[in-house]
Order: C-alpha cells, then structure tokens, then sequence
C-alpha cells in the first residue's frame, strides 16, 4: 500500500535492506506527490523520471482512483 509506505519510518540493521526501503520510500513519495497533482489538475496521463528510468502513469477518468 502506497500510503502504508509514505508515513513509515522503517529503521533496518542491514545496509542493503536499508537501501531498498530507502529507494521504495521515495519513490512512494513521488508517485503519492504525482497521483494529487494528477487528480487536482484533472490530467489523465503523466510520468515520473530518475533520470535512468521513464515511469508513465494513468488515472482513468471512469476510475480516478486507481493510479496504472
């Protein structure tokens, strides 16, 4: 769950683990942050960039709820 993962603060003993629920963290963050700006602005289609990565995303106007 999206939110679930935005609101934790998950300390790990294990470098690695730490990392991964670092990474997950953001980008929860910012798909969260792009989701509002979506449903605020009525836009369907928008993207996310890491810079290495190009995530597309879509809210359907017959189901603003779920984010694709």
């Amino acid at each position: 769950d999206i939110w679930k993962m935005t609101e934790t603060n998950q300390m790990c003993i294990d470098e690695a683990e730490q990392s991964v629920y670092n990474a997950q963290s953001l980008l929860c963050s910012a798909l969260a942050q792009e989701y509002l700006f979506m449903i605020q602005q009525g836009v369907e289609y928008s993207y996310l960039t890491t810079g290495t990565a190009l995530i597309l995303l879509r809210v359907p106007d017959n189901d603003p709820r779920t984010l694709y």
